[in-house]
């Protein structure tokens, strides 16, 4: 979480939620909530009237589970390199030859005049 929940943003959801409105300096808090989890808030609506609200901070993003864990192990066997163990013979091997021709020569481009040299 990166940012922090607030007493105004506590009174803005209990208005779209429940249609209750409440004032924001009735809400306290010592300090921003900046957890996941079920919190209690401290609610001064009068002099003589203190009571608490349970408020549940959530992600509205789900958690990304890495790719690794959900592949299966077949895979993670294939996908090893040669410093990890995979054999010599099962690397392609490309020649200084194969390396030229797979790279595009440069060509000029086209359209541009060149440039007389200054003396």
């Amino acid at each position: 979480m990166f940012g922090a929940v607030t007493a105004g943003m506590i009174a803005d959801q209990l208005k779209t939620q429940f249609d209750i409105s409440l004032d924001k300096r009735k809400i306290h808090l010592e300090h921003p909530i900046r957890s996941l989890r079920d919190h209690e808030v401290e609610l001064r609506l009068h002099a003589d009237v203190v009571t608490k609200l349970k408020v549940r901070v959530e992600s509205n993003t789900p958690v990304a589970t890495p790719e690794a864990a959900t592949a299966p192990q077949g895979k993670a066997e294939e996908q090893k390199t040669e410093k990890r163990g995979r054999r010599a013979e099962a690397a392609p091997e490309k020649s200084p030859a194969a390396e030229q021709k797979s790279r595009p020569a440069r060509a000029e481009k086209p359209g541009k005049p060149e440039k007389p040299a200054r003396k």
